[in-house]
């Protein structure tokens, strides 16, 4: 079992950290490194034209935001910019993608091989398909990397999003999967939250009192899932009494074709996944992404030791 850091584990500890858009996305991340020891000098964020955020940035955090991205250090660098502005974004900064150790792109449906394309040969690339949770540090982040990126920067990587949650190594044919199930489901839990709160209006409680109810009931149930290691059908089980309540329900839900319809609801979301995806990748070709002069990357050893 390994003990100690490797050299790469090691400067990418120390490594500035770039973040190419100021969304929440970028927000989520450096609240929950910093929340976890970070250095907020050792961190940098730029946009293309809100004042107002990077403004915010500095405040709220303590961090380097503006838009002389000639004077950040090299550093790994987050493309956390809109598909639509990702060719733009790449052009603008190629100097910041060349010099660095390692790029990761939460831009939705920009695959790895139009980004490097557009980026020639360096710097290496990962992607990473997160969910809104991560304003609470409650995510759960799917990240895929190029084939060739070292299995320590890869741990860098990785470490930069359980700073806000869960995260697991997935292939890239397996984001649209991902996102249908884990960056869409948020929505799917409200949903449910929605028509609980609707259904317990309809048998005589009060709407305030009823979604209080649901709401507390949906949290409760997280909880008892972060807690216990039972599967969730075991947990169900014990709440289904024979000829109780509970079996009542499950049994219009059953009737009513409840996992077929869950079942296609995500089916539904894979699908236009993939249709975003090629939709986007068009845009970002059609949007003139052109590979990047080759620069010398940065060798990790060499990067600024300010701690990230």
């Amino acid at each position: 079992m390994r003990t100690e850091p490797t050299d790469a584990e090691t400067a990418g500890a120390h490594s500035p950290l770039i973040f190419l858009g100021a969304g929440a996305v970028s927000e989520a991340l450096v609240a929950g490194l910093l929340a976890a020891g970070a250095d907020p000098t050792a961190i940098y964020v730029t946009n293309r034209a809100d004042d107002g955020r990077l403004e915010h940035f500095r405040r709220r955090f303590g961090v380097h935001a503006g838009r002389d991205t000639a004077a950040f250090p090299a550093g790994l660098v987050v493309l956390a910019v809109k598909p639509a502005d990702a060719a733009e974004a790449l052009r603008e900064h190629k100097t910041l993608f060349t010099r660095a150790p390692l790029a990761v792109s939460v831009a939705a449906g920009i695959p790895l091989a139009a980004l490097r394309s557009a980026l020639g040969p360096t710097p290496p690339l990962a992607r990473a398909m997160t969910n809104t949770s991560v304003v609470v540090r409650k995510a759960v982040t799917a990240i895929s990397f190029e084939a060739g990126v070292p299995p320590a920067w890869r741990r860098v990587a990785v470490r930069l999003f359980e700073a806000v949650g869960t995260v697991v190594e997935v292939d890239e044919p397996a984001l649209d999967a991902v996102t249908a199930l884990a960056g869409s489901g948020p929505a799917y839990v409200y949903y449910l939250l929605e028509a609980m709160t609707a259904a317990g209006a309809a048998v005589g409680l009060s709407p305030e009192l009823s979604a209080r109810l649901a709401r507390e009931t949906v949290i409760g149930a997280g909880a008892m899932l972060a807690a216990v290691p039972e599967a969730p059908e075991g947990l169900r089980k014990k709440i289904m009494s024979p000829g109780g309540t509970t079996e009542a329900a499950i049994d219009v839900l059953d009737a009513g074709g409840f996992f077929r319809l869950v079942e296609a609801a995500i089916e539904a979301a894979d699908r236009r996944a993939k249709a975003l995806g090629e939709r986007f990748r068009a845009s970002f070709y059609a949007r003139g992404a052109e590979p990047a002069a080759p620069e010398a990357p940065v060798e990790p050893g060499a990067l600024d030791r300010r701690s990230v």
